[in-house]
């Protein structure tokens, strides 16, 4: 249909989707080459407003354009959603972005993406992903302060981060556990002093199970290496 700008329209999507899976890739890849060629021609001086539309025809032209283009466009649209308080188109773009730099060296950019989606991250994500966004921000703050970029260093460590207060949801279930845990060890010891039972199971139970607990987390995460010993205590 004509769209009285000298262009035309389809007039149903599905037309469009149609003829658009019809064009051989090679040739479709080329097309959003030229589009997005044409795109930075005409929007030079505002590229921001229109990194979303930048990046999503540099990444279905990633075949023949290469990953450069995809990230950096990612990168722009993902800050610029980012300050339009625009968090899941954010979270899409530098996740794209990312996705791009697969099995590439860490770099500047790596490490601004990872500094972005930690904030995205931040700001959609439910509390129990939250330490992955935290080490997403932990990962470029390392980059930055190795590169010696003491800018980008300083604005990673002094983004605002949630409370760890607020963040702690397992509190009530944790206090709850050691209350049973309490209540079961003494109703076991009361049993053993009028069964007479032997203190030896109880005891091997129990390291048993310390044990195989201890091992998993050793190997699991990281983070909880470092308090087991508080935790054998």
């Amino acid at each position: 249909m004509p769209t009285g700008h000298g262009g035309y329209r389809f007039s149903h999507a599905l037309i469009q989707q149609t003829v658009y899976q019809g064009i051989p890739p090679m040739q479709r890849a080329q097309i959003h080459v030229a589009a997005a060629d044409a795109l930075e021609e005409l929007h030079e001086g505002n590229l921001g407003e229109h990194a979303g539309e930048l990046a999503y025809h540099f990444s279905q032209a990633k075949t023949i354009s290469g990953p450069e283009k995809l990230v950096r466009y990612s990168l722009m649209a993902g800050e610029h959603s980012l300050d339009a308080h625009a968090h899941e188109e954010a979270l899409a773009m530098f996740q794209q972005g990312m996705a791009a730099k697969e099995g590439h060296e860490m770099d500047a950019d790596s490490a601004s993406l990872l500094f972005g989606l930690g904030r995205a991250q931040l700001a959609t994500l439910g509390r129990s992903q939250i330490p992955e966004a935290l080490g997403n921000l932990d990962r470029a703050f390392e980059y930055f302060t190795a590169s010696g970029d003491v800018e980008r260093a300083v604005a990673v460590a002094e983004h605002p981060l949630p409370n760890i207060v607020a963040l702690n949801t397992g509190a009530t279930n944790l206090l709850y556990s050691v209350g049973c845990g309490v209540g079961i060890a003494v109703l076991l010891g009361v049993l053993r002093f009028y069964k007479g039972w032997s203190l030896k199971p109880f005891i091997y139970v129990g390291v048993i199970v310390l044990s195989t607990f201890t091992l998993y987390f050793q190997f699991s995460d990281d983070r909880l290496q470092h308090v087991l010993g508080l935790a054998w205590d």
